[in-house]
């Protein structure tokens, strides 16, 4: 699971992998380079959570969850970091190689 929203650090190398691909891509089109460099072959793949719907998550467990066992808040969904690139840079007018 990786979280992403508000607050979340945008260092290409040492941040999640939502970020790190938005800031790739906004250089790119800031600099106007015609493609950016993900990742390896961009197989792997993620679950990701926007950051707010975890905590609500988490404030409706405390609410509601009464179970020993633990409670996962995964979505199930799983995507190759292929597809988060190019959604990105579509959304950010920046071309993934």
């Amino acid at each position: 699971m990786n979280l992403y929203g508000p607050g979340d650090r945008d260092d290409p190398e040492t941040s999640h992998v939502i970020p790190a691909l938005i800031r790739k891509c906004l250089d790119a089109r800031q600099t106007g380079a015609p493609e950016i460099v993900c990742w390896g072959d961009g197989s792997p793949t993620r679950e990701f959570l926007y950051v707010e719907d975890c905590a609500e998550a988490i404030l409706l467990a405390t609410d509601r969850y009464d179970g020993a066992a633990p409670a996962s808040r995964a979505v199930s969904r799983r995507v190759e970091r292929r597809a988060s690139a190019f959604a990105t840079s579509v959304s950010t007018g920046s071309v993934v190689r």
